[in-house]
């Protein structure tokens, strides 16, 4: 090849990638796929060209035959990062998570390491895949990751800190919660999370401290209803818990009926079915076992295998037969 003929296989590439990143339409990705393509008739062994036709395919929702065309450039320059990125972000899409943290990882070993953004980004990609199949220790690696270069990362703390949750590491996930609470002092649900957090290490007092700060800040913030009372609702439902731990049964019914007087329309949330189970327990403490059995029965016309509320039917009955 002609130095001329590589110099216009560069420059058409560059323009087919300012195209497209500066406009997602159609129209630009079919523009961007033409000048691929000339620059593919002038070298059809292009590694970067057929990278960037896999992209712009897997960007028209073309995904297989995308997802040939990284291959090819994967099979022309095995040493080549940006296909393997690519390839893991369509593994990702698709839910095939092991396959998508195989080929983050092999984009940062090919050199993505060097490139702190696209680090940042690989890690906190793959940090959240480890924690939606449950490898929350692994994920905890992949924020702290994140948190060597920049230890007040919003979404890295706050990703973080649902791992450790789910590792019930609760004085590190408050720990976290802290920090981003540094960052964004008027964010309602991260007060909500840290008063979740206070109740699991039995500090209720201090729990219900932070739903009070959580919904006097919903109050004043400009969200649309929806939003606002879905996170009331998980507010609502966390202070009831706080009362519960208080052995403060009245307190603790009247926090689980707001819960569940917020739930409007739609499927219903995790959040309403937990608000029943509270609701029962803190009756059941009242010794009100009739109302205590509706909650759960309700629960279990939601959700038949609760063993929550399994539990408490049973705690129940062997509370009245010792009577």
């Amino acid at each position: 090849m002609s130095s001329s003929d590589d110099n216009k296989k560069e420059s058409l590439i560059k323009l087919a990638t300012n195209i497209m990143s500066h406009n997602q339409s159609l129209e630009s990705f079919n523009k961007g796929l033409e000048l691929v393509n000339e620059a593919l008739k002038l070298d059809p062994d292009y590694a970067l060209a057929w990278n960037l036709k896999g992209n712009v395919l897997i960007g028209m929702a073309n995904l297989e035959e995308g997802i040939e065309c990284l291959d090819k450039a994967i099979k022309l320059d095995p040493e080549l990062a940006a296909p393997m990125y690519s390839k893991a972000l369509v593994y990702q899409k698709l839910g095939k998570y092991e396959e998508a943290i195989e080929y983050f990882d092999k984009s940062l070993d090919l050199g993505f390491k060097s490139f702190e953004n696209r680090y940042v980004d690989i890690y906190f990609r793959k940090g959240l895949i480890l924690n939606q199949i449950g490898r929350y220790g692994d994920a905890v690696e992949s924020f702290d990751e994140i948190l060597k270069i920049n230890p007040y990362s919003f979404d890295a703390l706050v990703s973080k800190s649902l791992a450790l949750g789910f590792l019930n590491k609760y004085d590190e996930e408050l720990e976290c919660l802290e920090k981003v609470l540094e960052l964004d002092p008027e964010n309602p649900m991260i007060w909500a999370n840290k008063s979740a957090v206070l109740n699991e290490l039995k500090k209720f007092e201090e729990a219900l401290k932070c739903t009070d700060k959580a919904l006097e800040i919903l109050e004043d913030k400009g969200l649309g209803v929806q939003n606002k009372n879905q996170n009331k609702q998980v507010t609502w439902h966390v202070r009831g818990n706080s009362f519960l731990g208080l052995k403060k049964y009245d307190e603790a019914v009247k926090s689980f009926d707001e819960s569940l007087r917020l739930y409007s329309e739609g499927d219903i949330p995790q959040v309403y079915i937990d608000s029943l189970i509270g609701k029962g327990n803190a009756l059941a403490g009242l010794n009100k076992f009739k109302e205590a059995l509706e909650c759960y029965n309700w629960v279990l016309e939601l959700s038949p295998d609760s063993a929550a509320a399994k539990k408490g039917k049973a705690d129940i009955s062997a509370y009245k037969s010792e009577k």
